[in-house]
């Protein structure tokens, strides 16, 4: 655990963190939890690392009792990698029970966390449905999120997975994808990225693309800003009868002069949706 060290001794610092964190004159938010933490540990030098270094080299020699209390501790004060440590470790049933239920739990936090072991394992759990409702969209998304951050295993399974969800289980899994992407928590906080692929989606005529990369384009996430090409993105979703869409075109229109109103009626007219006229971008 992390601790300081007093005549060859480690004691735990989660007794003072929790008693800071439980103070009334100081409220901890998620992210200002992990700044308290951090600045102990920072003044503990290089007896901070005795939690994850303990937890390890327990695992390594089979006492999982002890590595699972240090991962424990350090699961509970949000540190990602010992979430998925103690997931693991519920879903072996290694020194507990096995408790499926439990290891996706933990796992889920450190994926969302942005840990991208954590991702891959999600994506696994979603696809045999261990401790999570068997969802093929799901894992689709959490396998492709660990793809794009550089996960090799995962690209296996997430191509095996992709040719066996329709059409639109797969554009809405991709969707999902491009929302964690563009989140620095759990992605890689990369918005042109994930407006890129909501327009790949959007060129096969989904209409909740079609929706989303109209919004894209009116508020500049990850791109610049084209009142023009938002609204036409509006207007083919409103045609593939994306009822939200449709009651937000007078807004649009609003926005643009004469000109560009009749500059997105006419490319939107004129478009066709990939496969038809040219390929789909993978």
């Amino acid at each position: 655990m992390f601790g300081r060290v007093n005549k060859g001794r480690t004691f735990p610092i989660r007794t003072k963190v929790k008693r800071i964190m439980r103070t009334g004159s100081i409220s901890f938010s998620h992210t200002s939890r992990l700044i308290a933490v951090t600045a102990l540990c920072m003044g503990l030098g290089h007896a901070a690392l005795a939690g994850p270094n303990e937890a390890a080299a327990a695992y390594k020699k089979g006492d999982y009792a002890t590595a699972m209390s240090e991962w424990q501790d350090l699961a509970d004060l949000g540190f990602a990698s010992a979430q998925y440590h103690v997931g693991i470790m519920y879903l072996k049933g290694q020194g507990v029970k096995v408790d499926q239920k439990k290891a996706a739990g933990f796992i889920q936090k450190a994926a969302k966390d942005g840990y991208v072991p954590a991702q891959h394992v999600l994506g696994t759990l979603y696809l045999k449905g261990q401790g999570v409702a068997q969802d093929n969209a799901q894992s689709h998304t959490w396998l492709s999120l660990a793809v794009a951050q550089g996960h090799k295993a995962s690209r296996k399974i997430r191509d095996q997975l992709s040719k066996l969800l329709p059409p639109d289980l797969r554009n809405a899994a991709q969707l999902h994808l491009a929302e964690l992407i563009a989140s620095p928590r759990t992605g890689l906080g990369d918005l042109l990225k994930a407006a890129q692929l909501v327009q790949k989606v959007a060129e096969r005529g989904y209409a909740e693309a079609q929706f989303q990369l109209s919004e894209i384009y009116l508020s500049g996430r990850g791109v610049p800003k084209d009142k023009q090409k938002a609204y036409m993105w509006l207007i083919l979703a409103s045609k593939r009868g994306h009822e939200t869409a449709k009651g937000m075109d007078d807004l649009v229109k609003g926005f643009l002069i004469p000109a560009e109103i009749a500059g997105a009626i006419n490319s939107a007219q004129k478009w066709k949706p990939c496969g038809a006229s040219r390929p789909c971008a993978k």
